[in-house]
């Protein structure tokens, strides 16, 4: 038997493409100003949201590779970006000068495997010794 018939190049193949969110926030104001660990001023800057028990927003995003990326569902971002507001005001009055937005970012993924002949391998008379 060849290598060919004995590893069948079968390749199987995944691949489409999802939307998912972020929440970017800029502080209007001629100063900067910190909020959490972030300094925020007149540029939108990308809102970092770490996993805690406080927060407690779960991401039900249909793109499973959003994760890797950072990025939530739509309900998950926005339940998120208002969090961040009601957050910030308690941190400091000046919050009310803060603005965010949800931005919507297209995610395309490809995955591709194919066997590959690995001459490895154990015969019959070695099995049975």
């Amino acid at each position: 038997m060849t290598d060919k018939e004995e590893y069948p190049n079968k390749c199987e193949s995944l691949s489409g493409t999802n939307y998912a969110y972020s929440v970017q926030a800029k502080y209007n104001y001629s100063e900067p100003r910190q909020f959490g660990d972030t300094i925020y001023h007149k540029e939108w800057k990308t809102v970092k949201f770490t996993e805690s028990i406080n927060c407690g927003v779960p991401n039900n995003s249909e793109c499973w590779v959003a994760e890797h990326f950072g990025l939530f569902s739509y309900a998950a971002a926005q339940a998120l970006r208002w969090w961040f507001h009601a957050n910030t005001e308690q941190e400091s009055y000046m919050a009310r000068l803060l603005e965010t937005r949800i931005v919507k970012h297209k995610i395309e993924y490809s995955f591709k495997q194919e066997a590959i002949p690995d001459n490895d391998y154990i015969s019959e008379e070695l099995k049975n010794d």
